[in-house]
Parts: C-alpha cells; structure tokens; sequence
C-alpha cells in the first residue's frame, strides 16, 4: 500500500475507526439491556436497605417433592427473603437461586402444587405497613452444591435498580 492509498482512504479508514466501537457497544446494548444493575452482596443472615427498605435474612428451606408434584430427582425448595417495605415505590423481581461456582441458576417455579404460606407474597409490592416474607418455590435438579447465593433484581425511582446477592447457609 502507498502513500497515496493512504490518503485516498483517509476519510474512510476514520470512519470505520470510529463506527467500529459504537458498533459492538450497539450490540452489546441490544443483547445485555440498556441498563446494568449494580450489585450489592449481603453476607449470610444479614438485612441490607435500598432507598427506606430493608430486605433480609434470606432462608432457604427444603420442600417434600410429593407435596408439590415434583419430578423425582429434583429438590423442590422455598426461598424466603423478609422485607420490611418503605414508603417510597420499589419494586422486584421473584428471587433466585445461581450456583456461583458453575454460573447455573433457577427461577421460581409456579406450575407445580405449592400455594405460599398466608401473609406471605410472591412479588414485591408498593403499599406501606407491616413486615412480609417474600417466598419462591424454585426446582433444584439432583446433585446441586451447598454453596448457592440468592439473586434479588430490585428497581427504585429513588435508588434506580440494584441486585442483591445473598449469600446463603444451606
């Protein structure tokens, strides 16, 4: 290449210079969302506050497979988070259990035969007053490891979003 291909395709080369990293940052809006999270971890046992609400300790208790339908081989257990809610809007997602060493992770699961216990919910809500249990029922195959974290995805007008990472003692 000479100099004056250089030249020819100065303008050109700038532009694919420039179009080059506004592109994959592009893509990699489009496939990860407009917005990441902070994280916040919350050791085992302990109550962490976003905005005026305070979320913690998280339980995790196993369930019989039999009472709830579950498929044999699998570990059928109830996540338990207490909330304490604030007068400010906030709101969040139905926790979950991630495997930190392999990166596997689990969702509620709402098509089998569990009904959560009175006074608790399974979403968070904005109305003021007393205390809840925010509970999950989440299907764990055979076989997972004692050392699970539970996810919690939380969106505030006051605080913005931020998931919490609870560590938990099985």
């Amino acid at each position: 290449m000479t100099r004056a291909w250089w030249r020819r395709n100065a303008v050109a080369l700038a532009v694919i210079a420039l179009l080059v990293p506004v592109g994959l940052f592009a893509v990699d809006t489009l496939e990860f969302g407009t917005v990441r999270n902070a994280e916040r971890e919350v050791a085992a046992g302990a109550v962490t506050s976003i905005a005026d609400w305070d979320f913690g300790p998280v339980t995790i208790e196993p369930v019989e497979a039999a009472d709830v339908g579950a498929p044999s081989g699998t570990e059928p257990v109830v996540v338990t988070i207490r909330v304490d809610r604030g007068h400010r809007f906030l709101g969040c997602t139905a926790p979950a259990i991630v495997e930190p060493a392999t990166g596997r992770s689990w969702m509620s699961v709402t098509t089998l035969d569990w009904v959560p216990p009175v006074g608790a919910q399974t979403t968070c809500t904005s109305r003021t007053g007393v205390p809840y249990d925010l509970v999950a029922l989440v299907l764990l195959p055979g076989g997972v490891g004692d050392d699970l974290v539970v996810e919690l995805s939380t969106a505030s007008n006051a605080a913005g979003g931020l998931d919490l990472r609870f560590a938990v003692d099985r």
